[in-house]
């Protein structure tokens, strides 16, 4: 660090040691003599703290305080203080009858040059400071920082947790007992330049994505700076045919992330700088190979209104599709693999593409870290684990990285330091060698006298070691342009500093930065930004941030919803809070416009606590941001499913929206929060809701608002058992509205929800017409939603028809296409469970239908919970479990009574009567036997509940008919046969014939061709 440099944040190690009894001493002996030997104290302290080099900060009278890895980058600061400890005991406990106490403590602190020396502060410094005080005589603690940060290096011994001044939560330290060994971390994520004993990996890439096939994932998985990328890279060299590779990369979870890859795969196809615009980009592409249908999606890709007012999602799978669409197309045309980089740092929405492709002739390589499998997209692939390096592949790196053959001794160095880790085998040389370490001798580069300061077991030392050369106005150049992001335009960095940036000059530190063309430069690895970005003072990080967002708004506008995201991150870190606050709400606009559901649902949620947070806080945000931070916050948590989040959020805006008069926002809030209160069970409340939004609705001559209002009354009615016909006159109203505002999503939305009732009803046939017109939507629309929930209707028409084939059938590509952790997908996973109980050994589900159970309730989805609890008494019965299958059963009816849904009721009617059906000797002919042992308390429940079970199975049945006037169907059909069966066993011929043939008549009334089929076949039993 120089005179007059700008103080810097750094990671450092902090060394307090103390005599023990040194007031006694100078009583003892006399002040003058006390001083010497204290004096000799002080200077063998810092002898052997600059042999570990590190640097004396202060002395007092009877101790030092020492920081490692502030005055300049160290090969590991913690490792370092643990030996200067040890060292300085051993030199001085006990001499001169002096006792020494040490604490160590490692964290952020503040340096800043002052005459020849330094300064360091912040909590590191004070709580070495009080371990110190709090240690016994001869003892060194170090705060768990430290002590996890030296690893497997030291050997130490737990102590008992220590309430220190000054800190709220308890310190559990560590007594520091000798050196074990060297354990170095590093945490870039970066390759290196040679390819050190990768090629068995290497070669089963390469073979993976050999032949005509297409369609195939590589998955490259390991550690950051494991090698990850540099691997990929050779594998896409190889490729036969010298084949395209269009490269993505995935940005950590910070605002401004979202389809970040996805943009960069188009824009590498392009071969366009990374400063064009998307809508640019798209049509750049689009105009390759024009097709019918493009300009449609390019302007519904820059609609800004419309259809985004009233149907934001609907847009958001138009984004999609536009994008997943041209990514195709882009890769067939130049037969490209697709290599997307860090996918555990994907964004939703484009997870939710990459999704898409899954199905298609697509080659992807795609890399990891620890944590994320192949299969969260939907691809089986051929998966290569990265290992760390043995001493060769280092010493081959390292070599590489020195120009040259390296000497034994320097080899063995770099080796036990790297741990395996190729990038930090590159930073170690690096360092070594622009501190002047390195010589050659003798044909080889070897190591020049100790390696002191220069080596740096961090990367933020390594990197900041090689920032501190370059003259100050570049370094603050370089710091503005870490916190700008990880790729920077010169242009906006040389805006915000006030004069040219010359980023150019950089390159005299190689490592740091390196061009990407047209004035734009890119940090070579993200923790080299990171690193550079974490040194600047939060007293500095406002003015900086401040400063950054106003040329950005100048550059880019500040409404833009591409940037949107960005603009936010600098805002609040400038704590500009009102700015904060309203390009989030934009943010999350732009995201739900993007599919990426879960960031919009976060961004709502800051934009709401730094508003509620703030002084004045109704003037955070004006009413038109306000509305559009209620439509957008909503609509996600309803697209998510999380209807007890959307109630709770809806409460709270409500007050709000509604002093300021209607609009389309306040009736959308009130509908999906009645849509919420009917999956909480408040039917009264969601009743009242959707009424009240109707009549001021209507009031207001607003159609589509009182279209909307009356969709959620649709869902009501039927799950409360209101006439079908009313239903059907409610969906009769909403059509032509839907239509004329082209609100696809109210359109699929009442057909849905017909079909519910019509199927609720038992009216089979018609329920089908309007799956039908739902997957007519989809094909007029192109809206897949509408053929997902074609799929869901159609495979709950199956499921109560008992046929879990074509349950499965029909909703695998629907859940295929659904957004993970969605309601959508919710739904989708209940299906396909239901149809794997009943196919597969149930048990083998078992943890599935639990996980999905404890899921639902959590969101307050009550729909999903409570048939998912019916279908964990299914799991029990079929695996034998009888008595805790009825206990579920009894518990389950107890819950839909009390909740009042009629269609659930009847479904628990059902099945608790056809269990004590088959309990009292009478099953449905056909029906699956259990797949397991009963044992003894099943036997027993078996045994207590023959008594009577027909008679109780007879009042189920009846009950269930009651509940469904329609007289035909599945729900009838079953009902009848099962009463059939009693009047039958009871000798009580005609009552069983009329049961029969009230079931096939409705059966055959609505095309029931099985249960047709069986309860014919009953008949002619009866007849005989």
């Amino acid at each position: 660090m120089r005179d007059g440099s700008i103080p810097d944040l750094r990671r450092a190690a902090i060394l307090a040691l103390d005599a023990v009894g040194s007031t006694a001493l100078a009583r003892r002996l006399g002040p003058e003599e006390a001083h010497a030997r204290l004096s000799a104290l002080r200077d063998a302290a810092r002898a052997a703290v600059e042999a570990a080099g590190g640097w004396v900060v202060d002395e007092a009278g009877d101790g030092i305080l020492a920081a490692f890895g502030a005055h300049a980058g160290v090969e590991s600061a913690a490792l370092l203080a643990c030996r200067a400890a040890l060292d300085a005991r051993g030199r001085m406990d006990g001499a001169a009858g002096l006792q020494i106490r040490i604490g160590l403590a490692e964290g952020p602190v503040m340096v800043a040059r002052e005459g020849r020396g330094i300064a360091v502060v912040g909590d590191a410094v004070v709580l070495a400071a009080r371990l110190e005080a709090a240690a016994a005589p001869g003892e060194i603690l170090l705060d768990p920082a430290l002590a996890s940060e030296a690893g497997a290096a030291i050997r130490v011994e737990a102590r008992q947790p220590l309430d220190l001044k000054g800190f709220d939560a308890p310190v559990s330290p560590a007594a520091l007992l000798d050196l074990a060994g060297p354990d170095l971390r590093f945490g870039p994520d970066r390759g290196a330049p040679p390819l050190a004993e990768r090629g068995t990996e290497l070669a089963e890439g390469v073979a993976a994505f050999a032949g005509a096939a297409r369609g195939r994932t590589v998955w490259i998985e390991g550690e950051a700076g494991i090698g990850k990328s540099r691997l990929a890279h050779e594998i896409g060299r190889q490729l036969a045919d010298g084949r395209a590779v269009l490269v993505g990369r995935c940005a950590p979870d910070d605002l401004g992330a979202d389809l970040a890859p996805v943009f960069d795969l188009l824009r590498d196809a392009a071969g366009a700088a990374r400063g064009l615009p998307r809508a640019v980009l798209l049509e750049r592409l689009l105009a390759e190979e024009p097709r019918s249908g493009d300009a449609a999606a390019l302007a519904a890709f820059h609609e800004a209104g419309g259809r985004a007012a009233t149907d934001p999602v609907g847009r958001a799978e138009a984004t999609r599709d536009l994008l997943s669409d041209l990514l195709r197309r882009v890769a067939a045309r130049r037969d490209a693999v697709l290599w997307v980089e860090d996918v555990h740092w994907i964004d939703g929405a484009s997870r939710t593409i990459l999704r898409d492709l899954a199905a298609e002739p697509i080659d992807l390589l795609l890399t990891a870290r620890p944590g994320t499998t192949a299969q969260a997209f939907a691809r089986t692939a051929v998966e290569i684990a990265l290992h760390p390096l043995g001493e060769a592949g280092v010493r081959r790196i390292a070599e590489a990285a020195a120009d040259g053959p390296i000497s034994a001794g320097l080899a063995a160095f770099v080796a036990a330091r790297a741990e395996g880790l190729p990038f930090a085998a590159e930073e170690i040389v690096r360092a070594l060698r622009e501190d002047g370490r390195l010589a050659v001798r003798d044909g080889a580069v070897e190591l020049v006298g100790d390696p002191g300061p220069a080596l740096t077991g961090n990367v933020q030392q390594l990197v900041l070691s090689r920032l501190d050369r370059l003259p100050d106005p570049l370094r603050e150049a370089l710091r503005l342009a870490a916190l700008v992001g990880r790729e920077v335009d010169e242009g906006v960095v040389s805006a915000a500093l006030g004069y040219p940036a010359g980023l150019r000059g950089a390159m005299a530190a190689p490592g740091l930065v390196e061009p990407t063309g047209d004035g734009r430069w890119r940090f070579a690895h993200a923790l080299v930004r990171d690193a550079i970005a974490e040194s600047v003072l939060p007293s500095r990080l406002r003015e900086a941030h401040g400063r950054i967002l106003d040329t950005l708004t100048a550059v880019e506008g500040g409404d833009a919803g591409e940037h949107a995201g960005r603009l936010a991150g600098h805002a609040l870190a400038a704590g500009r809070e009102a700015e904060g606050a309203g390009h989030l709400v934009r943010a999350a606009a732009h995201r739900l416009a993007g599919y990426a559901v879960r960031e919009a649902v976060r961004d709502c949620e800051r934009a709401a606590e730094i508003a509620e947070g703030a002084v004045g806080a109704p003037a955070m945000l004006d009413d038109a941001l306000y509305r559009s931070l209620a439509a957008t916050w909503l609509r996600g948590l309803d697209h998510l499913g999380n209807y007890a989040a959307l109630n709770r959020v809806a409460e709270a805006l409500l007050p709000r929206l509604q002093s300021m008069g209607h609009s389309p926002e306040l009736t959308l809030a009130r509908t999906l929060d009645a849509i919420a209160l009917c999956h909480l069970r408040d039917y009264a409340g969601a009743e009242a809701l959707a009424q009240r939004s109707l009549s001021e609705s209507e009031a207001a001559a607003d159609a589509h608002g009182a279209a909307w209002a009356r969709a959620a009354l649709m869902r009501h009615h039927d799950e409360t058992g209101r006439p079908t016909e009313e239903i059907e006159r409610l969906a009769a109203l909403i059509a032509p509205v839907a239509r004329a505002t082209g609100d696809i999503h109210l359109e699929m939305t009442a057909l849905y929800l017909l079909s519910s009732a019509l199927r609720s009803a038992g009216r089979r046939l018609e329920s089908l017409d309007a799956i039908a017109r739902l997957e007519a939507v989809e094909a007029r629309c192109g809206d897949r939603r509408a053929g997902a929930y074609a799929a869901w209707a159609r495979a709950l028409l199956h499921a109560i028809e008992d046929d879990p084939q074509r349950v499965r059938a029909t909703v695998a590509p629907a859940l295929e296409r659904a957004i993970p952790g969605s309601g959508d997908e919710r739904v989708g996973r209940a299906m396909d469970l239901y149809a794997r109980v009943m196919l597969e050994a149930p048990d083998r589900v078992l943890p599935e239908v639990d996980a999905l159970l404890a899921e639902a309730e959590a969101v307050g989805d009550i729909n999903i919970a409570h048939a998912v609890l019916w279908l964990r008494a299914v799991v029990d019965l079929r695996s034998g479990r009888l008595r805790a299958a009825w206990r579920r059963i009894a518990k389950l009816a107890r819950l839909v009574e009390a909740a009042g849904n009629v269609n659930l009721i009847r479904q628990v009617l059902l099945l608790r009567g056809e269990v004590l059906l088959a309990i009292g000797g009478l099953p449905a002919p056909g029906r699956r036997p259990s797949v397991g042992r009963p044992g003894l308390p099943d036997l027993l429940t078996a045994a207590r509940l023959r008594i009577g079970a027909r008679r109780r199975a007879a009042a189920d049945l009846r009950r269930c008919l009651a509940l469904d006037l329609s007289g035909r169907g599945s729900h009838v059909a079953r009902c009848e046969m099962g009463l059939a069966r009693i009047a039958a066993a009871a000798r009580r011929e005609a009552e069983a014939r009329a049961h029969l043939q009230r079931a096939r008549g409705a059966a055959a009334t609505e095309g029931l061709d099985a249960l047709e089929t069986a309860a014919t076949r009953a008949l002619r039993d009866l007849e005989r």
